[in-house]
């Protein structure tokens, strides 16, 4: 099979698999969005192993020198996930490094009339760089134009964002259906999580509304409803009011009729 990856690309999959950052929860995840999805994707457990952080690091650099070359000044990072991999990136390359913060603070390099290159551990809705991170830079007189993301979800949202900031986006593991492919063939993942994940990505808003209808899907609405856990009725909540409110009154209605 051809899963259209490269070598280092599976290398990083690989890492990510092996330190436990791919989770396949029962039924669905509950994403900080409001949506929900087959998975959860945790970036920063390359950090577990020396070589696997390594790599991670040495594939941006690579990344961001196939991508854009020399043509820019200074890497930035924001708050507080994308500092283990930014901080690396910067002092390897090397270049002036600025760290951001989601309050009114930076610390680091002057970004001032300087091109900024912004290293990022993980895309999943693309709005920290969109409304945070890109108008931070700007706001200094600082230019960016390109984001480099260690991994990327592919989510239409994220996608979408990163278009809105006139930013051009690259990922050294993007979650698309190579990456699935490759992970089924090498039997990390089970047809059953596969046919899921690719489902979803044909479409995504009918994968849910099929997900959270469904018998099992509206009996774990209504466990997520009726916990004990405050923040897990906030989630579920949210579910209902932020990322599908437009099938709230069926979810509700199917759950009384349990």
């Amino acid at each position: 099979m051809d899963y259209n990856l490269t070598e280092c690309q599976i290398k990083n999959i690989d890492a990510i698999v092996r330190n436990g950052g791919l989770e396949f929860p029962e039924l669905f995840a509950v994403y900080t969005s409001g949506k929900i999805g087959p998975y959860y994707i945790q970036s920063t457990v390359v950090l577990d192993e020396p070589q696997s952080y390594q790599d991670a690091i040495d594939s941006i650099i690579k990344l961001i020198s196939d991508s854009i070359g020399d043509n820019f000044d200074n890497i930035s990072g924001g708050a507080t996930r994308d500092w283990p991999f930014s901080a690396p990136v910067a002092y390897s390359i090397p270049k002036p490094y600025t760290i951001l913060y989601k309050e009114d603070k930076i610390i680091g390099a002057d970004m001032n009339s300087k091109t900024v290159v912004h290293v990022a551990d993980l895309n999943n809705q693309g709005s920290s760089v969109r409304d945070m991170w890109a108008p931070k830079i700007r706001k200094v007189g600082g230019t960016i134009n390109d984001v480099f993301f260690f991994v990327d979800r592919m989510e239409v949202e994220g996608i979408k964002a990163i278009k809105e900031a006139g930013l051009k986006s690259h990922a050294v593991v993007k979650l698309n259906e190579s990456a699935w492919d490759y992970l089924l063939e090498t039997e990390k993942i089970t047809s059953h999580m596969y046919d899921s994940l690719i489902g979803r990505i044909k479409n995504p808003e009918k994968w849910a509304e099929d997900m959270l209808l469904s018998p099992k899907g509206l009996q774990k609405m209504n466990e997520l409803l009726h916990s004990a856990d405050d923040s897990v009725r906030t989630k579920a909540r949210k579910i209902l009011n932020t990322g599908y409110p437009h099938i709230k009154n069926d979810i509700l209605i199917g759950i009384e009729n349990l």
